[in-house]
């Protein structure tokens, strides 16, 4: 019966941008706090001792990341770069496990 499970992967950007979260990708790396409705964690564009990275979910239903300290920010594919210095295809290859 596993057979006719049928699981969905992300293939491309607009699906892992849909189904990954920053949030869930940025607990692996640093401590994520929720404040108001929003998220913040240490930024990976710099060296940061207090977290000035915010979360917050955009105009298009899918979350987005921006530091008020350097000006940086995105969606998760540029976080998880930014965190793990990987390229675009390399994320692509981690994130959705092909």
């Amino acid at each position: 019966m596993l057979n006719n499970l049928k699981v969905h992967m992300p293939n491309n950007k607009d699906d892992i941008i849909r189904h990954t979260t920053i949030t869930s990708v940025a607990t692996r790396y640093s401590v994520v706090k929720k404040i108001g409705k929003d998220w913040v964690t240490l930024c990976p564009w710099h060296s940061d001792t207090k977290p000035s990275l915010t979360i917050y979910e955009g105009k298009d239903g899918h979350e987005r990341c921006h530091c008020f300290a350097c000006g940086q920010g995105g969606n998760v594919i540029d976080y998880y770069m930014q965190q793990t210095g990987c390229d675009f295809l390399e994320t692509m290859h981690i994130v959705t496990g092909k």
